[in-house]
């Protein structure tokens, strides 16, 4: 904590030399929040316009061991280019962010429709009649498709709903309690993407085993759709047994990762 304190007591002497006291802190929830930024001899001080960091969207009560980021959850989908006009379908939801992310995208729904505040409302020069005015209601978009969750866990797909109900889409989609391979729907012309395991709690050979079993899904139950899979695993990629349209590199957190993006059609690509 030095580089804070430091920072903390140049503030509060500079608020003593020229107005003849120090401020009061709240260290556990201070109205003005500074970030300290410090790389080789550049220091940058900026005031935290947001408070709580941006991703976290306010409708995410219920997750998983791995929960993907909801800002990194709309990137992939905007990436992929879905936006409401075809049904989508995350085979390997986890705590349902990807198919919640769809839905709003899909209704227009603000993504920070759900925070409860953020940092600037506490700053001298707030204006809370232009907030009010920024923050009205939005036409919402009517989906005329469906959108399709599931997911081997039964706690996870319990998540998944409850954060689900929270977002107000739960009724934009359909939640199925079952392994991929047994999944059984049928898609023409959706998206599919998914953020499969990445082999922390699997062994290798299970692993490669679960992108073969994606792959092979994908290509004799799904053809004509397009999917897009998320993965650190790299060499287990190998095994989904496609040849990639697309590969671009995302990181989830500090994991570096590619999306794949699978064409996927019936016989061989001529």
């Amino acid at each position: 904590m030095f580089a804070s304190l430091k920072v903390k007591d140049a503030i509060a002497d500079y608020f003593r030399e020229n107005f003849g006291k120090r401020p009061s802190v709240d260290t556990d929830n201070p109205d003005i929040i500074i970030n300290v930024h410090i790389f080789q001899d550049n220091c940058t001080l900026s005031i935290d316009s947001s408070g709580e960091s941006l991703h976290k969207r306010g409708y995410r009560v219920k997750q998983g061991d791995a929960p993907l980021n909801e800002v990194l959850a709309a990137g992939m989908i905007y990436i992929s280019g879905w936006l409401g006009n075809s049904d989508f379908m995350d085979p390997m939801c986890g705590s349902g962010t990807l198919p919640i992310e769809a839905a709003m995208i899909a209704q227009n729904i603000p993504p920070a429709k759900f925070r409860k505040e953020f940092a600037f409302q506490l700053w001298n020069d707030f204006d809370p009649l232009l907030w009010e005015k920024v923050t009205e209601p939005v036409e919402k978009r009517e989906f005329r498709h469906k959108i399709y969750a599931s997911d081997i866990s039964g706690s996870n797909l319990l998540n998944a709903q409850t954060n689900a109900r929270r977002a107000l889409v739960f009724n934009k989609i359909q939640f199925a309690c079952t392994d991929f391979k047994n999944l059984d729907i049928d898609l023409d012309n959706a998206t599919i993407v998914t953020n499969p395991p990445y082999g922390e709690r699997l062994k290798e050979n299970d692993l490669d085993g679960l992108y073969a079993m994606i792959g092979e899904r994908l290509k004799h139950q799904y053809a004509g759709n397009s999917a897009w899979i998320l993965s650190s695993s790299i060499d287990s990629l190998k095994f989904v047994g496609l040849k990639p349209a697309q590969r671009i590199d995302l990181f989830n957190g500090a994991l570096k990762c590619k999306f794949n993006n699978y064409r996927l059609f019936e016989g061989k690509e001529k």
